[in-house]
């Protein structure tokens, strides 16, 4: 189904049952989907929602397979949510989580303000071109993501100084420790704020993480066929 400047607020909302949402495309100024209780599956959607969510889900949504782009926020989360193998770009918000057992795996994550704001655990994925990889606001595991070419920082903590948080083993573009903690806000800029761990780090690109480069960042429309023209016929 194909959504597009629809009146209502929310192009789908779901307030029971297990819904699954699949192979749709919504191209409008609400909110693209908006599920509130049960086990929602949201996959293989063209999310496009200027101005709004993508998909704002509550506990136990998993989201997978999706290409997200142009919100303001890409997929908000709120409980024990799963969001796996997406495409997430150009939104102010790629994803923001305010419950630290979400979970967000395998997608890459690109070309935003934020890339991901809050916690939970963040693992194996690629980020990308963002202005600021990951604000941290909420306990957080971050492990084996691939960081590369954020502008402003890979990492912000955002939480007070008693809270450390893990992000070891990523791969950070470089091998140099002092390049890397210069792309880390922590407590060494801010003594109020709590500490990231990042050492050991990788020393080459995580190979389970989604590749950058693979992807189609911009989906091209189909052209339009024109007739290949003949040569005209020779007089006799």
């Amino acid at each position: 189904t194909y959504f597009t400047n629809t009146n209502s607020y929310t192009a789908i909302s779901v307030f029971t049952g297990s819904p699954l949402i699949v192979n749709n495309a919504f191209d409008c100024h609400g909110v693209g989907i908006n599920t509130y209780s049960g086990y929602a599956v949201i996959s293989h959607n063209f999310i496009k929602c200027i101005g709004n969510y993508g998909v704002y889900a509550s506990n136990n949504a998993y989201i997978s397979d999706n290409n997200i782009t142009g919100c303001s926020t890409g997929v908000y989360i709120t409980g024990n949510s799963t969001v796996t193998r997406n495409l997430i770009t150009s939104n102010t918000y790629g994803v923001r989580v305010s419950a630290s057992s979400a979970k967000i795996e395998n997608n890459v994550i690109a070309n935003n303000n934020y890339g991901i704001s809050g916690g939970g655990t963040i693992r194996n994925n690629t980020f990308g071109n963002n202005t600021l990889g990951v604000d941290v606001s909420l306990a957080a595991n971050i492990t084996q993501n691939n960081f590369i070419s954020c502008t402003q920082n890979n990492i912000r903590m955002s939480m007070s100084s008693t809270n450390t948080i893990d992000a070891t083993y990523n791969w950070w573009g470089t091998t140099d420790t002092q390049a890397i903690n210069q792309t880390i806000q922590d407590y060494k800029t801010n003594p109020s704020i709590g500490k990231v761990n990042f050492a050991p780090f990788l020393n080459e690109s995580n190979p389970q993480a989604p590749s950058l480069q693979n992807i189609n960042l911009t989906p091209a429309p189909t052209p339009t066929p024109y007739p290949t023209p003949t040569l005209a016929p020779t007089p006799t």
